[in-house]
């Protein structure tokens, strides 16, 4: 669950009553949502605080006449092999709006933008975040008017389906044994080589390879010279746009 933005709703008390109201476009890009209502830290009438708190989940439905209905984003989107995320959703008011800005958050609370997508004649619309993630990622549409208003979409969680896998780096020894760096990597969803640097701290490359994807996960290990005057190190991994480095002592 995202906790809903103030802008999107108000309350009233009388009496015994709290009634809620929803701004038009919460209806309009949130129908067939959950809504969780919590309500604690309610009062008596006079102003004892009740032990007793009232969760109750609906489901959001749009009923705004079918003339005046604006057609609903159903945001969605699913992770791809290579671990990034494919979005889709449908138009919204077309005609009037004028820039969809793709927001994207880790925790469901801070967005930030991360692309937009210009309306086409077409219904739907798609945009692709090769962003990698553990765990689940949020995401949510700000869409800008041509009469210089703004609305929000409902938020799209995706849960990360374990397809990739951040680039892991361990060396082991560490400090290193008999002039050479054993270490293993591991990451998943990607197929590109490795490249392998070793460097001095002062970023000096002393040597360089590169490995197959295929060697994800086995033990390798870089012969140094004996020659190398004992210090710390660094090992510099890097699998397409990924990169490790990792301090070690010789």
């Amino acid at each position: 669950y995202v906790k809903l933005p103030g802008s999107m709703y108000r309350t009233e008390a009388g009496g015994s009553d709290i009634t809620f109201y929803f701004h038009p476009d919460f209806t309009m890009t949130n129908e067939g949502a959950k809504l969780r209502l919590q309500l604690a830290g309610v009062t008596d009438g006079v102003g004892n605080v009740l032990d007793t708190a009232v969760t109750q989940l609906f489901t959001v439905v749009n009923e705004t006449m079918a003339a005046q209905r604006l057609s609903s984003l159903a945001l969605a989107g699913e992770q791809q092999q290579d671990g990034s995320v494919a979005l889709h959703w449908q138009q919204y008011d077309l005609g009037a709006a004028q820039n969809y800005l793709v927001e994207r958050s880790a925790d469901g609370d801070y967005f930030e933008t991360i692309g937009s997508v210009q309306p086409t004649e077409a219904e739907a619309l798609e945009f692709l975040d090769t962003e990698t993630f553990e765990n689940r990622i949020f995401y949510r549409l700000r869409i800008q008017r041509t009469d210089g208003t703004e609305v929000y979409s409902r938020v799209a969680v995706i849960q990360d389906a374990g397809i990739a896998l951040p680039l892991s780096v361990e060396v082991f020894p560490n400090p290193i044994e008999n002039n050479q760096v054993q270490f293993t990597w591991d990451s998943k969803g990607s197929d590109q080589v490795v490249e392998v640097e070793i460097r001095s701290l002062i970023g000096a490359l002393i040597h360089t390879e590169t490995l197959d994807a295929h060697t994800r996960g086995n033990g390798q290990a870089i012969a140094v010279s004996d020659q190398l005057e004992a210090g710390v190190y660094l090992l510099v991994v890097r699998q397409g746009t990924q990169s490790q480095t990792i301090k070690f002592v010789k």
